[in-house]
């Protein structure tokens, strides 16, 4: 979690990171991710820069599409941003 000021005005998550892929557990991740985001820091919004193969994942949890797609250290990504309530 990278809190608000460090980036920019809003929360961002750095990086969702499972050992084990297609189990839930990047989703169960993300998920304690945005209930720390909102309980933590009050964020009004959570922004990531997704790799572009990700994005279900991201979209699952709300996160929508903010971004053209763009390169980062050779890797497609793309920015999402999830508005909370």
């Amino acid at each position: 979690m990278i809190p608000q000021g460090v980036l920019s005005e809003n929360v961002h998550i750095g990086r969702v990171i499972s050992i084990k892929r297609r189990c839930g557990l990047g989703t169960q991740l993300l998920n304690a991710g945005i209930e720390y985001a909102k309980d933590v820091f009050k964020a009004e919004k959570i922004f990531v820069e997704a790799q572009v193969y990700a994005r279900k994942l991201y979209e699952k949890c709300g996160f929508v599409q903010v971004s053209e797609e763009f390169l980062e250290d050779g890797i497609p990504h793309i920015n999402m941003e999830l508005c909370v309530k």
